[in-house]
């Protein structure tokens, strides 16, 4: 059902039969990356991932979920911080038009 409910919102947004059958054939096939994408969402990309994919691997080795929440004040506090800051510094708050205005 995700997936015809995400299928349908391809459908509303193509402007044109011709650019719904070409996203629709874009689903299966053409997967060619851009090396522009990567440049340009790389490094935030990054800045993201490897201080969540240090917690986790903090929370795999201790198997412990919360182990975020032991640890001391100081440590703690400066990832809450460095995370809030790199939301702040490359996150998107231009927004978007939303799609169903068009109708």
């Amino acid at each position: 059902m995700f997936l015809l409910t995400c299928y349908g919102w391809l459908i509303f947004r193509s402007r044109s039969l011709h650019q719904m059958v070409s996203l629709t054939g874009s689903l299966f096939g053409s997967f060619a990356g851009s090396a522009g994408a990567l440049t340009d969402y790389g490094p935030a990309l990054l800045f993201y991932t490897v201080p969540l994919l240090a917690v986790h691997t903090f929370e795999a080795r201790r198997d412990d979920l919360m182990v975020v929440l032991k640890w001391p004040v100081l440590v703690r506090y400066t990832v809450y911080a460095a995370l809030f800051y790199l939301t702040l510094l490359f996150g998107d708050f231009a927004g978007a038009k939303f799609i169903y205005f068009q109708f």
